[in-house]
């Protein structure tokens, strides 16, 4: 299966857990949590457990939708550099070919109540499992797969999935459509969804994603940096316990990439917001391009 590979690593590192309690990156956003090396390996185990025993309530939709996100979680853990995978492809690899299993598998043929692929991509529930997916065929440099998730995403209504807010899911409409390089009527409709909105947020997203379409890096310098200091205000730096993805700046990771992709000047951005993006860089697969 998929994840016998990234079973693997997670028990190896559940044995033997390479965890900093100094690590630099989730120390330059001022997160200061107690995080000492048996809790970052409880959380790794709770991603074991989930991916080797997955609860017996589960079905094939639910199993693999939890799968793309331990996957995500354990590349969120590399990133803010919390512990060190040793085969970091791998984890990219397995949650990749997860997510693509998941939207155009046959897994649902094993399902009573699912009669055909229509009716099982009207049964993915979670936002996430699309986000999450999407962003980890970017990192894997799997740029057909991102072509393929993306056709998925504008073959439904993703604003309406489970655990996104309209905006955001409009916004993930948009990039979609962008990516396949094929504006839509249904990708204009999304523009006025984010323009209607009282908050600037996702507007300023949207700017620093026009500026990758139109090859503009100061307008993606000035966009991004704006939308990390907004993230920066509202992450929760305490407590989070094992909620390492609420560290991660989700949508501004895959701009990021894509621009990184097209060849684009990246952001000059300081060390107190760098770290929240999970980026090639991050994960230790490329070399740095860009400092403050």
């Amino acid at each position: 299966m998929f994840f016998e590979r990234l079973r693997q690593i997670l028990q190896s590192l559940v044995e033997a857990p390479h965890a900093d309690p100094s690590a630099a990156r989730y120390r330059l956003i001022g997160f200061e949590p107690e995080v000492r090396s048996s809790e970052i390996r409880q959380a790794v185990a709770m991603s074991l457990n989930d991916i080797t025993n997955p609860d017996p309530a589960w079905d094939a939709m639910t199993v693999r939708e939890s799968n793309i996100h331990e996957a995500y979680k354990i590349i969120c853990i590399h990133s803010l550099q919390l512990m060190t995978i040793d085969d970091v492809n791998a984890v990219l690899q397995a949650g990749v070919d997860t997510a693509i299993d998941l939207f155009f598998g046959d897994w649902w043929k094993s399902e009573e109540e699912i009669h055909s692929r229509e009716d099982a991509d009207q049964e993915i529930v979670f936002f996430n499992s699309f986000a999450d997916g999407l962003l980890l065929a970017i990192l894997a440099r799997r740029w057909e797969d991102v072509e393929r998730i993306s056709d998925w995403a504008r073959q439904i209504d993703i604003a309406s999935l489970c655990g996104v807010s309209q905006e955001i899911g409009a916004l993930y409409a948009v990039i979609a459509s962008g990516i396949r390089n094929e504006p839509t009527e249904r990708a204009e409709h999304f523009r006025s969804i984010i323009a209607k909105q009282r908050t600037n947020k996702t507007k300023i997203l949207l700017q620093a994603w026009d500026a990758v379409v139109a090859q503009d890096a100061d307008v993606l310098a000035a966009t991004m940096r704006e939308s990390l200091e907004r993230f920066d205000k509202t992450v929760e730096k305490q407590g989070v316990g094992f909620a390492f993805t609420q560290l991660i700046a989700t949508p501004e990771s895959v701009i990021y990439e894509i621009a990184q992709h097209n060849g684009m000047e990246l952001p000059l951005l300081p060390d107190n917001l760098s770290p929240y993006l999970v980026t090639r860089q991050s994960l230790g697969l490329e070399e740095t391009t860009a400092e403050a």
